[in-house]
Protein backbone atom coordinates (compact mmCIF):
# COMPACT_ATOMS: atom_id res chain seq x y z
CA UNK A 1 0.00 0.00 0.00
CA UNK A 2 1.10 3.56 -0.63
CA UNK A 3 0.25 5.60 2.50
CA UNK A 4 0.71 8.95 0.75
CA UNK A 5 -2.25 8.23 -1.54
CA UNK A 6 -4.55 8.47 1.48
CA UNK A 7 -3.65 12.15 1.65
CA UNK A 8 -5.21 12.95 -1.73
CA UNK A 9 -8.55 14.75 -2.04
CA UNK A 10 -10.55 15.03 -5.26
CA UNK A 11 -11.24 18.39 -6.86
CA UNK A 12 -13.28 18.86 -10.00
CA UNK A 13 -11.76 21.48 -12.24
CA UNK A 14 -12.45 22.86 -15.63
CA UNK A 15 -10.56 24.65 -18.35
CA UNK A 16 -11.99 27.20 -20.73
CA UNK A 17 -11.07 28.34 -24.20
CA UNK A 18 -11.33 31.73 -25.91
CA UNK A 19 -10.25 33.09 -29.26
CA UNK A 20 -8.48 36.46 -29.22
CA UNK A 21 -9.41 38.93 -31.98
CA UNK A 22 -5.83 39.94 -32.49
CA UNK A 23 -3.28 38.60 -34.92
CA UNK A 24 -0.75 38.72 -32.12
CA UNK A 25 0.52 35.24 -31.29
CA UNK A 26 0.79 34.43 -27.62
CA UNK A 27 3.89 32.30 -27.19
CA UNK A 28 4.13 31.93 -23.44
CA UNK A 29 2.18 30.46 -20.59
CA UNK A 30 1.03 33.19 -18.22
CA UNK A 31 0.36 32.21 -14.62
CA UNK A 32 -0.98 34.13 -11.66
CA UNK A 33 -2.29 32.85 -8.32
CA UNK A 34 -5.85 33.05 -9.66
CA UNK A 35 -5.55 31.70 -13.23
CA UNK A 36 -3.25 30.65 -16.03
CA UNK A 37 -3.43 31.11 -19.79
CA UNK A 38 -1.77 28.77 -22.29
CA UNK A 39 -1.51 29.45 -26.04
CA UNK A 40 -3.02 26.79 -28.27
CA UNK A 41 -1.65 25.63 -31.61
CA UNK A 42 -4.44 27.31 -33.59
CA UNK A 43 -4.28 30.72 -31.91
CA UNK A 44 -6.82 29.96 -29.20
CA UNK A 45 -6.10 30.54 -25.53
CA UNK A 46 -6.80 27.79 -23.03
CA UNK A 47 -7.25 29.03 -19.49
CA UNK A 48 -7.73 27.41 -16.14
CA UNK A 49 -8.58 26.23 -13.82
CA UNK A 50 -11.40 26.03 -11.36
CA UNK A 51 -10.86 24.00 -8.18
CA UNK A 52 -14.04 22.60 -6.67
CA UNK A 53 -12.94 20.45 -3.74
CA UNK A 54 -14.73 17.25 -2.84
CA UNK A 55 -16.44 16.97 -6.23
CA UNK A 56 -16.04 13.85 -8.35
CA UNK A 57 -18.19 14.83 -11.33
CA UNK A 58 -17.47 16.02 -14.85
CA UNK A 59 -20.26 18.60 -15.08
CA UNK A 60 -19.51 21.90 -16.80
CA UNK A 61 -20.12 24.94 -14.61
CA UNK A 62 -20.55 28.04 -16.79
CA UNK A 63 -20.83 30.53 -13.88
CA UNK A 64 -17.53 29.22 -12.44
CA UNK A 65 -15.95 29.42 -15.90
CA UNK A 66 -17.19 32.99 -16.35
CA UNK A 67 -15.70 33.95 -12.98
CA UNK A 68 -12.37 32.40 -13.97
CA UNK A 69 -12.49 34.25 -17.30
CA UNK A 70 -12.79 37.54 -15.38
CA UNK A 71 -9.32 36.78 -13.99
CA UNK A 72 -8.05 36.10 -17.50
CA UNK A 73 -9.29 39.50 -18.65
CA UNK A 74 -7.26 41.10 -15.83
CA UNK A 75 -4.18 39.10 -16.90
CA UNK A 76 -4.60 40.25 -20.52
CA UNK A 77 -5.87 43.83 -20.34
CA UNK A 78 -6.84 45.28 -23.68
CA UNK A 79 -7.14 41.94 -25.47
CA UNK A 80 -10.50 41.46 -27.17
CA UNK A 81 -12.06 38.06 -27.73
CA UNK A 82 -14.40 36.55 -30.33
CA UNK A 83 -17.36 35.47 -28.25
CA UNK A 84 -17.69 34.34 -24.66
CA UNK A 85 -15.49 31.67 -23.08
CA UNK A 86 -16.42 28.09 -23.83
CA UNK A 87 -15.75 24.97 -21.77
CA UNK A 88 -12.63 23.16 -22.92
CA UNK A 89 -12.30 20.24 -20.50
CA UNK A 90 -13.60 19.07 -17.14
CA UNK A 91 -11.65 16.60 -15.02
CA UNK A 92 -11.22 15.37 -11.49
CA UNK A 93 -7.81 16.19 -10.11
CA UNK A 94 -6.21 14.72 -7.03
CA UNK A 95 -4.93 17.31 -4.56
CA UNK A 96 -2.55 16.69 -1.69
CA UNK A 97 -3.21 17.99 1.80
CA UNK A 98 -0.60 20.76 1.41
CA UNK A 99 -1.41 21.42 -2.29
CA UNK A 100 2.05 20.24 -3.35
CA UNK A 101 2.53 17.24 -5.62
CA UNK A 102 3.64 13.84 -4.37
CA UNK A 103 6.70 12.93 -6.45
CA UNK A 104 9.13 10.13 -5.68
CA UNK A 105 9.36 6.60 -4.30
CA UNK A 106 6.57 5.48 -2.00
CA UNK A 107 5.03 2.22 -0.89
CA UNK A 108 6.30 -1.12 -2.20
CA UNK A 109 9.85 -1.32 -3.56
CA UNK A 110 10.11 0.26 -6.99
CA UNK A 111 6.82 2.17 -6.86
CA UNK A 112 7.18 5.76 -8.03
CA UNK A 113 4.42 8.21 -7.28
CA UNK A 114 3.60 11.31 -9.34
CA UNK A 115 0.23 12.60 -8.18
CA UNK A 116 -1.52 15.43 -6.38
CA UNK A 117 -0.53 18.22 -8.76
CA UNK A 118 -4.07 19.57 -8.88
CA UNK A 119 -4.67 22.10 -11.61
CA UNK A 120 -0.96 22.32 -12.43
CA UNK A 121 -0.49 18.69 -13.47
CA UNK A 122 -0.32 19.27 -17.18
CA UNK A 123 1.92 22.30 -16.74
CA UNK A 124 4.31 20.45 -14.43
CA UNK A 125 4.36 17.18 -16.38
CA UNK A 126 7.77 17.74 -18.06
CA UNK A 127 9.48 18.75 -14.79
CA UNK A 128 7.80 15.89 -12.91
CA UNK A 129 9.09 13.45 -15.54
CA UNK A 130 12.63 14.75 -14.96
CA UNK A 131 12.28 14.27 -11.20
CA UNK A 132 10.89 10.72 -11.55
CA UNK A 133 13.66 9.90 -14.02
CA UNK A 134 16.26 11.10 -11.52
CA UNK A 135 14.76 8.86 -8.80
CA UNK A 136 14.57 5.84 -11.14
CA UNK A 137 18.16 6.18 -12.36
CA UNK A 138 19.63 7.24 -8.99
CA UNK A 139 20.63 10.63 -10.34
CA UNK A 140 20.73 13.66 -8.04
CA UNK A 141 17.28 15.05 -7.29
CA UNK A 142 17.05 18.80 -6.90
CA UNK A 143 16.17 20.10 -3.43
CA UNK A 144 12.94 21.56 -4.82
CA UNK A 145 11.68 18.11 -5.81
CA UNK A 146 12.95 16.54 -2.58
CA UNK A 147 10.51 18.85 -0.75
CA UNK A 148 7.64 17.13 -2.61
CA UNK A 149 8.70 13.62 -1.60
CA UNK A 150 5.67 11.54 -0.55
CA UNK A 151 7.40 10.60 2.71
CA UNK A 152 6.53 14.03 4.09
CA UNK A 153 3.06 12.58 4.76
CA UNK A 154 4.22 9.13 5.80
CA UNK A 155 6.20 10.69 8.64
CA UNK A 156 3.15 12.70 9.81
CA UNK A 157 0.90 9.63 9.72
CA UNK A 158 3.19 7.64 12.03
Amino acid sequence: MCPALRRLTPATGQLGVVHPRTDEVFGETLRTPSAYVVPGRLGELVFGATMEFGRLDFEEDQPALDSLFAHVRRILPGVRFDGPPAPYAVAVRPMSADWGPLVGPSGPEGLMLAAGHGRYGWLLAPATAQAISAYVFDDPVTPLWESFHPARFEAKAA
